[in-house]
């Protein structure tokens, strides 16, 4: 050990403090998780639970090529109101994105599969956020029910997802195996 005055004094920086540690990190993580960990360029580690399951992409890298897939097979009809709607209660404006309904059914697709269970009242929480109430302190707003609702719905005739007896949704094996493809092209590109 270096005595104090011969260390350095900048102070390690959270990049740097990764950079050296970051083969420990991957390697405690995996072995934590029992999942397969994948580096990605943010120094951050993604865990997923079967080695076909999104290999090696990042998460909106996902999301946007899954939204895409959802998008070009035309069997989610969407709502006359898609255009119009805001998200939540803490929003001001409709999303400003016209194909905002598939990357959030792709993204509570991805949710599912990753942690299963998850229902209307969990996505209203996972895709809530601060609301914002001018001069006083702003809240944890949550999003719409009814958006959550509508894209299960759409999700379940579809047979992506099915109502697990436990409570909330989980993933099909036809819709484990449609993520699975998606994320073979991501990783073969």
């Amino acid at each position: 050990m270096t005595p104090p005055a011969e260390r350095s004094a900048a102070p390690i920086t959270p990049e740097g403090f990764l950079e050296m540690h970051q083969d420990s990190l991957v390697t405690l993580l995996s072995r934590f998780f029992g999942g397969e960990a994948l580096e990605t360029p943010h120094y951050s580690v993604v865990l997923h639970r079967s080695v076909e399951a999104t290999q090696g992409c990042l998460t909106h890298e996902f999301v946007k090529a899954y939204a895409a897939h959802l998008k070009r097979s035309g069997k989610i009809e969407l709502p006359p109101w898609t255009d119009i709607v805001k998200t939540g209660v803490l929003k001001e404006l409709a999303p400003i994105d016209p194909d905002w309904y598939y990357i959030r059914a792709a993204s509570m697709t991805r949710k599912i599969y990753l942690r299963g269970g998850l229902g209307v009242g969990a996505f209203r929480r996972i895709h809530g956020g601060s609301k914002r109430n001018g001069s006083r302190p702003p809240h944890f707003g949550k999003s719409r029910s009814s958006i959550a609702r509508h894209i299960l719905q759409q999700l379940e005739k579809m047979i992506i997802v099915e109502i697990d007896p436990r409570g909330g949704r989980k993933i099909t094996s036809s819709g484990q195996r449609d993520l699975d493809q998606v994320s073979g092209h991501i990783g073969a590109a």
